[in-house]
């Protein structure tokens, strides 16, 4: 099976995998602190926008964010 590409380059499994990871975080809140608009993230998770740096921007910092209660939670 052939994954969907979309027209800014992502296939769907790299939208899939990016959406769960966004699930676990408050996304508008690491928007806001990254300086990225919320609205342009969501619109390359559907595939309309090309500009996919927001988007890495934003799932780095969503990863540093579930590391940090990943090691709060294995402190107790």
């Amino acid at each position: 099976m052939t994954d969907k590409i979309f027209p800014n380059g992502l296939a769907s499994d790299q939208i899939i995998r990016a959406k769960s990871i966004l699930k676990k975080v408050n996304l508008k809140k690491i928007c806001a602190d990254n300086g990225v608009s919320y609205s342009i993230v969501i619109n390359v998770l559907r595939g309309t926008s090309p500009r996919l740096e927001c988007l890495r921007i934003v799932l780095d910092a969503a990863n540093v964010e579930l590391q940090k209660r990943d090691t709060l939670i294995q402190s107790f």
